[in-house]
């Protein structure tokens, strides 16, 4: 995926208002030329649907790039007898791009700013 300016780590115990708050005013900089909001639990998929949709009404103009895709990680846990158990979990990852400037329509995963929301 595209590299971004600002990258925003969404979680469980997230604030919807303060991503969206802190995504706006990084957007409004003229510095600034795109962020990245990232989630790595299932539990915060959706707050990160919810804050890009909210961004991309207050700021119209924005394209965007969704990846989707699963992560595998390995956790070690251990038994009543102390031997070490290893398990192998799939976790989905979702990364949007909001960029200020036009992409790429290529991109598998690129949707156009809306215009007339």
């Amino acid at each position: 995926m595209i590299g971004a300016d600002v990258t925003i780590q969404v979680k469980r115990s997230s604030k919807v208002a303060n991503l969206v708050a802190l995504a706006l005013k990084s957007l409004s900089t003229p510095s600034c030329k795109s962020i990245k909001i990232c989630s790595n639990d299932s539990n915060s998929l959706g707050k990160t649907v919810t804050c890009v949709e909210v961004i991309k009404r207050q700021f119209n103009e924005s394209n965007e790039v969704s990846h989707l895709h699963q992560q595998n990680t390995l956790s070690n846990d251990g038994d009543v007898q102390g031997n070490a158990i290893s398990q192998k979990q799939a976790s989905p990852v979702l990364t949007i791009l909001l960029s200020k400037f036009e992409l790429d329509p290529c991109i598998p995963g690129y949707q156009p700013p809306q215009c007339g929301i």
